[in-house]
C-alpha cells in the first residue's frame, strides 16, 4: 500500500502540487492523521505539512537553498514540471520542525505570524526555477531583536565604514526620519571627522553626511555610537550642495575645507588615505552639478605650501636651497600629543632639521560675505602658534607601543638647558605614524651615521 502525497511544483508562474507515492512504511501525523507530508533531502523521517506542537526553527543562518542545484536535481527527473528547491533544515530526534507552503512564501514556526518567514527573489519568468532564494528575514523567539533604532550594549555603530550600499539600517532610518530635509533625498556618504567652522575656534567631534542634495553636519555628543542615535548626534547645519563654492583638501590630504558663501568649515580627518577617499567621492557629486546654472562653485582645489601658507616660514628657514629648487622637504601630521594627562589636537612639522611641535588654528576662510571678487582679500590657510622647536639631532631614542600602533613616543634631550622631555604623540592614522618615524630616523642616522636606538614599550598604550 502507498500513500499519496502532494508536492510543491510550478509551471510558469502557477504553483500546483503533483502526487508523489510513498512507501507504506512512510510515518502520518500524529496529530491529525493526515497523510500531507514533505520529504526533505537527507531526512529519514517525512516533515509533516501541520503544526506539531514544541516544533524546533529553523536555524537562520544554516537554511539558505542554493535554487540552482534544485533545478539541476529536477530536471534529471522530469521534463515536463520544474520542482521548487528543497530546503533542508537540521532536526533533533525528539523535535521536529515543519515547513508550510502557501503562494510564493514559506513560514516556519507555529503560525504566519512567526517571525521565520522565508522570502524569495524571482529574477525571470525564464529562470524561475532555478533562480529562487531563500533568505531568513526573522529572529528566532529566544533571541528578542532591540527596538528600532537602538542597539545592544555592545553594538556600537560603525562610523568609519565606507560601504554605503549597505549602510547600518539604525543610521539610515535615523536620517531619513530626522535629519534630511527634502524630498525623494537619498544618502550617498558620510565621514566621521572634527569641524571647525569659521568664527568658532574650538573643533567638534562630528559626523558629515552628504546626500543627492544637500551637506549635513551632525555633532557626536558622545564618545560611545550606541543607543538611540538622536542622544549623540545632533544637526547643527545643512546647505545645499549647490551652494558650495569652494572646496579644498588641505596640507598632506588630512583636512577638506569648504565654503558656502560666507560661511567656512575644515574638517579635520586626521587620516589621508580616508580623507583621499572620500574627497573623490565629494568631488564626483559636486562636479556633476557644476554645470548647472544655479551652482555657485568657484573651484576644486589642493591646498600647496606658498610664501601666502601659514607654515612656510617654518618650513623654509633652514632648507633654502631646497626652497630653490623648488623641492620642499619636510613631515607633517595632525596628531594629539599627551600635555598634562590630557591628549590635546596638535600638530607635528618636521623639518630636514627641526621638531616643532604646533597648535594650527583651522578656522579660515576665502571670500568675505558678499564681496566682489576684486575687493576679496588675498586667500589664507588660517594662523599657528609654535609651543616647542628642538633639533632633530636632540632626539635620544623613540618608543614603541606593540598593544597600540597609533602611538609613538619620542624621547628628546635638550642639551642648551639639560633637559629631557618626551613628545608622547598619538595619530588617527597608524601609517601616518609610520611615516613621522621614518622620516625622523631617516634624518637623524644622516647626521650621526648609526642606527637611532627604537625600543618597544612592553605596557599598555594608555596615557
Amino acid at each position: 500500500m502507498f500513500y499519496t502525497t502532494p508536492v510543491l511544483s510550478f509551471s510558469g508562474n502557477n504553483f500546483r502540487f503533483s502526487p508523489l507515492s510513498l512507501p507504506e512504511d512512510s510515518h502520518i501525523c500524529p496529530q491529525c492523521g493526515s497523510d500531507h507530508v514533505v520529504q526533505l533531502a537527507g531526512q529519514s523521517t517525512p516533515f509533516c505539512s501541520t503544526p506539531i506542537q514544541n516544533s524546533s526553527m529553523l536555524e537562520s543562518e544554516g537554511d539558505h537553498v542554493d535554487g540552482n542545484q534544485s533545478a539541476r536535481h529536477a530536471n534529471e527527473h522530469t521534463d515536463g514540471i520544474r520542482s521548487s528547491p528543497v530546503l533542508e533544515a537540521a532536526t533533533s530526534a525528539e523535535e521536529s520542525a515543519f515547513l508550510t507552503a502557501q503562494a510564493s512564501s514559506f513560514f516556519t514556526g507555529d503560525d504566519r505570524g512567526d517571525a521565520s518567514s522565508l522570502s524569495t527573489e524571482i529574477h525571470g519568468k525564464e529562470e524561475l526555477a532555478g533562480s529562487y532564494r531563500y533568505v531568513a528575514t526573522g529572529t528566532p523567539p529566544e533571541v528578542q531583536a532591540p527596538p528600532a533604532g537602538r542597539s545592544t550594549p555592545n553594538d556600537d555603530l560603525d562610523l568609519l565604514s565606507e560601504d554605503y550600499e549597505a549602510v547600518d539600517h539604525r543610521l539610515q532610518l535615523f536620517l531619513d526620519m530626522e535629519v534630511f530635509e527634502e524630498e525623494e533625498e537619498e544618502l550617498h556618504s558620510f565621514l566621521k571627522m572634527s569641524a571647525v567652522k569659521f568664527g568658532e575656534p574650538a573643533e567638534v567631534p562630528s559626523l558629515l553626511v552628504v546626500s543627492n542634495q544637500r551637506i549635513y553636519f551632525l555633532e557626536m555628543t558622545s564618545e560611545t555610537h550606541r543607543g538611540q542615535l538622536s542622544d549623540w548626534l545632533q544637526k547643527r547645519d545643512s546647505h545645499p550642495i549647490m551652494e558650495l563654492g569652494y572646496l579644498e583638501v588641505g596640507l598632506a590630504s588630512q583636512s577638506i575645507h569648504m565654503e558656502f558663501g560666507g560661511v567656512a568649515y575644515t574638517l579635520l580627518v586626521r587620516d589621508s588615505l580616508r580623507c583621499k577617499r572620500f574627497f573623490g567621492l565629494l568631488t564626483g557629486i559636486v562636479r556633476e552639478m557644476a554645470h548647472k546654472s544655479d551652482s555657485k562653485l568657484k573651484s576644486i582645489s589642493t591646498t600647496r605650501l606658498s610664501p601666502q601658507h601659514h607654515l612656510w616660514p617654518l618650513v623654509c628657514e633652514d632648507i633654502q636651497a631646497d626652497v630653490e629648487d623648488g623641492q620642499l622637504q619636510f613631515f607633517y601630521i595632525l596628531a594629539f600629543v599627551l600635555q598634562d594627562d590630557v591628549w590635546m589636537p596638535l600638530t607635528v612639522l618636521a623639518t630636514r632639521e627641526t621638531l616643532y611641535l604646533l597648535r594650527e588654528d583651522h578656522q579660515w576662510r576665502r571670500s568675505s560675505g558678499g564681496l566682489p571678487a576684486e575687493e576679496q582679500p588675498e586667500p589664507s590657510s588660517g594662523g599657528v602658534a609654535v609651543l616647542e622647536t628642538l633639533p632633530i639631532s636632540c632626539v635620544s631614542a623613540v618608543h614603541l607601543w606593540p598593544s597600540d600602533r597609533r602611538r609613538m613616543d619620542v624621547q628628546l634631550y635638550d642639551e642648551t638647558v639639560k633637559e629631557e622631555r618626551t613628545w608622547c604623540v598619538r595619530s588617527d592614522s597608524g601609517e601616518l605614524l609610520q611615516g613621522l618615524l621614518a622620516w625622523v630616523t631617516a634624518q637623524w642616522e644622516a647626521m650621526f651615521g648609526v642606527k637611532l636606538n627604537t625600543k618597544r614599550h612592553e605596557g599598555g598604550g594608555g596615557a
